[in-house]
This record gives C-alpha cells, sequence and structure tokens, in this order.
C-alpha cells in the first residue's frame, strides 16, 4: 500500500490529468446534487467557490483521490456502489449549502446511503484523504503524511469576497495597518467567532475543543478561524485582544474571552444568552446596512430592474433566463443586477421584498413579482402596459 507523502505529491500526481478524462463530476443544481446523493452509496462532495484558491488547490487532491478510488474499484461494482467526487459552488448552490450547514468554504462531505457521515472544513488533504479511506471502503491507496494546502477561509463564501481571510500577495509581507483591517473585518463578519487551534471539526488543542464543544452545546451558530493557518493573525491578535492565549471568543466585534471564560459562561447559562444577544444586535445592523445599499442600488438604476441570476447574455438559471426573455420582447430598456456576484444583496432582497426566490422584477423601486408573474404578465400583454406607465 502506497503512502502519499504530502498534499504537494497529490498535486503531482494530478497534474497530469486531463480535464476532459476529468473524474470529479461539477454539479450544476440543487437538484442534480439531491438525486446523485439519493441514488450512490459514497459520495465525497466539496462546497467551494471560484474566487478561493484553496478550494482550486483541493479539486486537485479531488481529482487525484477520485483517480485511486476509480482504479481500486472492483470491475463487479455497480455505478451506484463506488464513490463518485464532486464539486459544488457554494454560492450557486445556496440552498444545498444551507441545509448541509456549510458556512465556509472549503468544506467536504462525505455520505454514505444518502447521510452525511464526516464534515471537513478547510484545505486539509490529509484529513479528507483519511476520512475517504476511512468511510469508502480501500478507495484509497493511503493519506499517511498529508498535509494541509492551507487553512480554511471562514465565515460564509462571497463571490466578492467579504468573508475571505484575504492576505497579501507580497510573499506573506503585511504591514501593521493592513493587519489591523484584516483583524478588524474577521473579528466582526461574524456576530459570533472563535479564534482556535484547529477548527470544530478537527481541533487541534484541548482549550479549543472545550470552547468549540460549550458553543455548539448551546446550540450557537458561530464561525471559526484556524490561527494556526496564519502566523500574522496568531500573533497580531494577542495584541488586538490584549489577551496572551487561544482560543479567544469574539461577540459582535468585541473580545468575550477566553476558554475559561466560556467554561464559566457556558455553566451559568450567560454563553447562550450573550450569543444570542450579539446575534441578534448583528443581524439588525447587518440588515440596515443592506436595506441602504439596495436603496442605492434601486435608485441608481432604470426605471426597470431585474435581479436575476447570472446576466442577460448569461443567466445562470432557467428562471432568470425566461425573464429576460419575456422583457426582451417589450423592447423596453433595463438593468439588472447578479445576485451570485453579491451575497449580501441576494440574502437581504429576500427581506427586503418579502420574496424568497429570484428573479425578482423592479419597476420605479416597486417589486412587481418573480417568474411565474413576470410571465403571466408577458402572456396577456399586461407586462408592456405595466412597465411604461
Amino acid at each position: 500500500v502506497r503512502s502519499v507523502q504530502s498534499t504537494q505529491d497529490l498535486l503531482h500526481l494530478s497534474s497530469g490529468s486531463s480535464m476532459s478524462s476529468s473524474l470529479l463530476r461539477t454539479v450544476a443544481d440543487d437538484a442534480s446534487l439531491a438525486s446523485l446523493i439519493s441514488t450512490t452509496s459514497n459520495v465525497v462532495v466539496h462546497f467551494g467557490a471560484s474566487w478561493c484558491d484553496p478550494c482550486k488547490a483541493m479539486n486537485d487532491i479531488m481529482e487525484t483521490l477520485a483517480s485511486e478510488s476509480a482504479a481500486s474499484s472492483s470491475s463487479s461494482d455497480s455505478q451506484n456502489q463506488r464513490t463518485v467526487f464532486a464539486y459544488c459552488d457554494a454560492e450557486i448552490l445556496e440552498d444545498s449549502a444551507e441545509t448541509y450547514g456549510v458556512t465556509s468554504v472549503p468544506t467536504f462531505l462525505v455520505f454514505r446511503e444518502a447521510k452525511v457521515v464526516k464534515t471537513i472544513e478547510g484545505a486539509d488533504g490529509g484529513q479528507l484523504a483519511q476520512a475517504v479511506s476511512t468511510y469508502c471502503s480501500s478507495s484509497v491507496k493511503g493519506s499517511e503524511g498529508l498535509k494541509t494546502t492551507s487553512g480554511t477561509t471562514v465565515m460564509k463564501a462571497t463571490s466578492n469576497k467579504e468573508t475571505e481571510n484575504v492576505k497579501p500577495d507580497d510573499g506573506g509581507k503585511e504591514t501593521e495597518e493592513e493587519l489591523q483591517k484584516r483583524l478588524i473585518h474577521l473579528t466582526t463578519v461574524q456576530p459570533v467567532v472563535l479564534f482556535m487551534k484547529g477548527n470544530r471539526e478537527s481541533p487541534q488543542c484541548g482549550f479549543s475543543r472545550k470552547s468549540s464543544e460549550a458553543l455548539t452545546n448551546a446550540g450557537i451558530t458561530y464561525g471559526t478561524f484556524d490561527i494556526l493557518s496564519d502566523e500574522n493573525v496568531r500573533q497580531g491578535l494577542k495584541v488586538f485582544s490584549d489577551w496572551p492565549t487561544y482560543p479567544q471568543l469574539y461577540l459582535n466585534g468585541e473580545l468575550a474571552g477566553g476558554n475559561d471564560i466560556i467554561l464559566e459562561m457556558a455553566a451559568d447559562g450567560t454563553l447562550k444568552t450573550e450569543c444570542e444577544q450579539a446575534i441578534e444586535k448583528w443581524t439588525k445592523a447587518k440588515t440596515e446596512r443592506t436595506n441602504k445599499r439596495i436603496e442605492s442600488i434601486l435608485a441608481q438604476s432604470k426605471d426597470i430592474l431585474l435581479f436575476m441570476k447570472g446576466s442577460p447574455n448569461e443567466p445562470k438559471c432557467g428562471f432568470s433566463s425566461k425573464v429576460v426573455n419575456a422583457l426582451n420582447e417589450t423592447g423596453e430598456e433595463y438593468d439588472t443586477f447578479d445576485i451570485l456576484k453579491d451575497d449580501e444583496i441576494r440574502q437581504g432582497m429576500k427581506v427586503y421584498s418579502d420574496w424568497p426566490t429570484f428573479p425578482q422584477l423592479y419597476y420605479k423601486k416597486e417589486l412587481l413579482g418573480g417568474c411565474d408573474i413576470v410571465l403571466e404578465m408577458g402572456a396577456d400583454g399586461s407586462l408592456k402596459d405595466e412597465i411604461t406607465k
């Protein structure tokens, strides 16, 4: 049995494979993913994002693992008994990401008989290979010695990199001012953030494990940041917080404390209360900020504005394509906003409009409706009348 010595070895092994013969499936929509999971015994799913460099590196590793799995599968295995490796864009398959609790990229889910048996947050090739070896029979030749390609990109995936842990491109050099801005961003990007060693699936010290478990047991939704993946953050946050050790819990941008304080709060019940208060305050502030952005977009656009997935020339879903065609048939000029490129607007519009789906058509800052309503109006001739009055 061969042991792959490092993540770099996996990348090297996969570099010679042809993209045309890729064994890594790209899943285009939520329905396709649901079908794949329900009809295949073993599925390994990578939830990533196009802007995330660690996701790209991990896809190369997924290719290698898929190749090894295929090579070791028995020729007598039926199609649905073999392990399938799949990639999903977390921003496009938003419903699936929400269903499975994906809050960071890259995140990997291992399914057996349509049930999640393992979740891995972060670009950890060794842990991924070990999970595949453990849960998907003997499909992987070895994972010994594998190391992480980089740390997890913590928090919710957004195409404008609002929550990405952005590092400078000049070989790791970072000015004090740049680090301060990044620390402010990382401590405020979610209402509850635990800076820890490792992540909730694989804590790298006992204190981090206890703090993470306390938050999980309290039923709190929280983000994590692996300080072992970023030395600048690891050292800089000690000064920023005036707190010398880890883990550190931040609530709405303010330090709540370390492990001892977290466990004390969990014991007396204040951990859940204070986290919930922080979430409520943060959510309210974010909603107000997002609403102002939406109102600004409406004010600066043409009278007819379509919030859609993709663009008129390249719609990213059938409903958006149908509404674009209906608008084109009216001959009227209109603007569009691609909600796939701005997750804050995408989520905020659902609340602002009190309308849960896309596309959404606005006329003079007022919602006309979604796909079904627009198509009905187009069919009975009222659409043109409505958007020209």
